[in-house]
């Protein structure tokens, strides 16, 4: 069990180490870290028809992701859980020296990496389908609490197999956004596992296929960084009518003044020597200057969570944009994270939806 143990926790730490260095257009997006009760259900040689959902076993489950706008989501998780189950009769036609025991207990602890999708991530409500891959470690007992794998008389001759195995989890679950930092999350979820020796039956079982778990979650996600930093809803971007418009300098028209003339010993004549050409020196684009009131209106726009956002066009600038918007530079910075102005051509703005 310790070697089950350590190979738990050298994935757990695999998956977050890949999840933490999941990079999303530039921007940096904090944690999300859900911890949530659960309700499994074996699904095995011991499950009777009628029965399949009446026998649920608590658990608890945990998940690290980030909170990032996307469609497609990174997901690792983790939790643990245990189930039990009794035959009524034992199975006919069996070999000699073959008795499968009556009674299994289990517990179980799982982690894996899954994908979540999500067709509307910016909605309150949010329905997803999510599938990954990972382990599944469990250890079967009897009624006197022994370990059924020693027992080599409750399965045919030759049967060996491990506590640890593969799995791969599918669901589908919905999710309710509380606030921007709490999220409500429900799912049910089918652990597919390539074993039918969850309950050490094998095939002296009476059922046909591998053994799987399955069950509803119930997760509170909560988001490890200030609610400013946080993806708001969508809104809609404002009409190009309600900002204020770049105006271009005015073109200066060529002079039209004569070159000047220089002296000879035969007369006046034309210098052919025209004078240099003095070019002006190159200015460094100056932040717009933005009025008190509009300032004061983004702030407060800020404080109450009303964004939009922008897709940058190929020549804006941070200081365009600050202009067509009557919006501060640095307060553009500070909503992207944008530490220098080097704007990507595409890339999504997060700016204060001011009315």
């Amino acid at each position: 069990m310790q070697i089950q143990r350590f190979l738990f926790v050298s994935l757990l730490c695999l998956c977050t180490y890949s999840l933490w260095g999941q990079s999303s257009t530039r921007q940096t997006w904090p944690l999300q870290v859900g911890f949530g009760l659960a309700g499994n259900a074996y699904l095995g040689d011991y499950t009777e028809t009628d029965s399949w959902m009446r026998r649920v076993y608590p658990g608890a489950n945990f998940s690290l992701q980030k909170a990032n706008p996307r469609r497609v989501q990174l997901q690792v998780n983790g939790g643990f859980g245990k189930f039990s189950d009794q035959f009524e009769q034992n199975p006919s036609n069996l070999p000699p020296g073959v008795s499968p025991t009556t009674f299994i207990e289990t517990s179980f602890i799982y982690t894996d990496m899954r994908v979540k999708i999500r067709p509307w991530p910016y909605a309150r409500l949010q329905p997803y389908l999510s599938v990954g891959a990972g382990f599944l470690f469990f250890t079967p007992r009897d009624a006197q609490g022994k370990d059924l794998p020693n027992r080599i008389d409750t399965r045919f001759l030759g049967e060996d197999y491990n506590t640890a195995i593969p799995q791969l989890p599918g669901g589908l679950g919905v999710q309710y956004r509380i606030s921007r930092q709490f999220t409500l999350g429900l799912d049910y979820m089918y652990r597919f596992t390539p074993s039918d020796y969850l309950d050490n039956v094998g095939e002296a079982g009476t059922r046909n296929g591998f053994d799987a778990l399955h069950g509803l979650q119930l997760t509170l996600y909560a988001s490890l960084a200030n609610p400013d930093q946080l993806p708001p809803m969508m809104r809609k971007r404002p009409a190009l009518s309600n900002s204020t418009p770049v105006r271009k300098p005015k073109e200066k028209k060529p002079s039209s003044s004569k070159p000047p003339k220089e002296e000879t010993g035969f007369g006046i004549s034309e210098s052919k020597t025209p004078d240099p050409v003095v070019k002006p020196p190159v200015v460094a684009p100056r932040p717009a200057v933005v009025s008190a009131a509009r300032e004061a209106e983004a702030r407060l726009a800020i404080q109450e969570g009303r964004y939009v956002y922008y897709k940058v066009k190929r020549k804006d600038t941070l200081e365009s944009i600050s202009k067509d918007f009557q919006i501060p530079t640095e307060m553009i910075r500070t909503l992207n994270f944008i530490p220098t102005g080097n704007l990507q051509k595409g890339q999504s703005l997060r700016l204060p939806d001011i009315r």
